[in-house]
């Protein structure tokens, strides 16, 4: 799921694997699920990827992969904040993105959005998409621009300071044992790159991966999933750095923000102009419920800490709570994640 806010209402959107569909609901600020049995925006397609969603200050955009042409391309379509789609099924973005089939990036400058997206050939390339003019377009090639080429280059993610935008992924290394590290670059609202290939956010021991960036009034917070302590892909720890708008790394030893996540499940992160909330996947530590998962949280000050000693429990009912994402709006967070019981039956009656 995505999560976006239009200054009354949030936008949740999310993919049905049981039809191949994308689905979106409006959430008041209260909590009042306003939608609930979902607005389709694309139903019955079976090569669809999962969806991010952003606000331009008059209609939501929903951004996607899919393989409807036979290469897997972006798509995007508008939602109106009274839930109306505006592009039904969809405004084909690019051509020859050879995007791999991942949750694109997707922040917004104030006039055009940035998205950004992980090709087969592990390269990262971004592209402007602007929403002016009751049209969705890409102002860039069809393929996009270049952000990082030289190396494995994944999942990335961006967001905007009020001047640029950071873009962050894990770029993979060969021959050393902390293989993979944090990436990011500064991308201008014209589109011009400002630093090629990257600089180093964090290379610390271990591996580091799936990074998400927020930014928080003055300065972005960079948060990703750690293999530390044990060098783990599945059980590892959430880790956290500060970046300056001028690309300078403030935390050049990243500081913990979980000592238990679940991998391959990024940790997530939103910023209410001040302090920040991450958000993450943890495996239930109780033998008999064999690897049931919640979601909790904390709070990250601007200093580069932690603001709450245990974590915050957003989601621990029986069953597996996963893959949560993060919206802000008008002092509020709303967090959303997948949820699943009746494998969790299945498992408890195993063990």
């Amino acid at each position: 799921p995505g999560v976006a806010f239009d200054g009354t209402n949030f936008l949740t959107v999310w993919c049905d694997l049981d039809t191949y569909s994308i689905y979106a609901a409006r959430v008041a600020w209260d909590g009042t699920v306003l939608d609930p049995e979902g607005i389709p925006i694309l139903t019955n397609n079976s090569e669809l990827r999962q969806p991010s969603v952003g606000f331009d200050g008059s209609n939501f955009l929903v951004v996607w992969e899919d393989k409807r042409t036979g290469k897997i391309e972006e798509y995007a379509a508008r939602v109106t904040p009274d839930g109306q789609v505006l592009d039904p099924g969809g405004v084909q973005l690019t051509v020859d993105a050879k995007a791999l089939g991942r949750m694109p990036g997707l922040a917004f400058d104030g006039t055009n959005f940035m998205l950004v997206w992980r090709t087969g050939g592990t390269n990262v390339r971004a592209a402007r998409i602007s929403t002016s003019e009751g049209n969705v377009t890409n102002l860039d090639p069809p393929n996009g621009f270049l952000v990082a080429g030289a190396g494995e280059n994944k999942y990335p993610a961006v967001a905007f300071d009020g001047s640029n935008y950071l873009a962050v992924w894990q770029k993979e290394r060969t021959g050393v044992t902390n293989g993979i590290d944090i990436y990011g670059s500064r991308i201008t609202t014209d589109g011009t790159v400002l630093d090629p290939e990257g600089f180093v956010i964090s290379d610390e021991l271990m591996n580091q991966r799936y990074p998400v960036v927020a930014f928080d009034g003055s300065q972005y917070q960079v948060v990703w999933y750690d293999f530390r302590p044990d060098g783990s892909d599945i059980y590892g720890s959430a880790y956290g750095a500060r970046v300056k708008p001028d690309g300078t790394v403030l935390d050049d030893s990243a500081y913990m923000i979980a000592d238990r996540a679940r991998g391959q499940i990024s940790v997530q992160v939103n910023c209410d102009g001040e302090n920040c909330l991450a958000v993450w996947s943890v495996e239930n530590d109780e033998p008999s419920n064999f690897r049931l998962t919640d979601v909790y949280a904390r709070r990250l000050s601007p200093d580069g800490g932690v603001l709450d000693q245990a974590g915050i429990p957003v989601a621990t009912a029986y069953g597996h709570q996963f893959a949560p994402v993060i919206g802000y709006g008008n002092g509020r967070y709303l967090v959303a994640w997948g949820e699943s019981v009746g494998r969790e039956s299945i498992a408890v009656s195993y063990t």
